[in-house]
């Protein structure tokens, strides 16, 4: 699994870190969870987006927006979710 990560999406990263507390390597994990939750998000332009809700390295429900682009997986955004929004518990 390969990740894109850029000038562009490094930025809004580094901006999603500063205000919601995660990075890049949690970001990351949240795709080997073991039960993740992928769903169709929308189209923004030409490309469809993704959402996946899945428990991060730091044992933290996140959904993660996110594009397939050149077969790699590229972040948009990502939050932690509450509880009564996670439906894997």
């Amino acid at each position: 699994m390969e990740f894109d990560w850029d000038e562009h999406n490094l930025r809004k990263l580094n901006i999603t870190n500063r205000t919601r507390g995660i990075g890049k390597e949690e970001i990351e994990s949240v795709f080997l969870d073991k039960n993740p939750e992928i769903t169709y998000n929308k189209y923004k332009g030409k490309e469809l987006r993704y959402q996946i809700i899945g428990l991060s390295n730091q044992k933290r429900h996140l959904m993660v927006i996110f594009e397939i682009r050149n077969k790699k997986i590229r972040y948009v955004t990502g939050w932690q979710i509450s509880s009564r929004e996670n439906k894997n518990g």
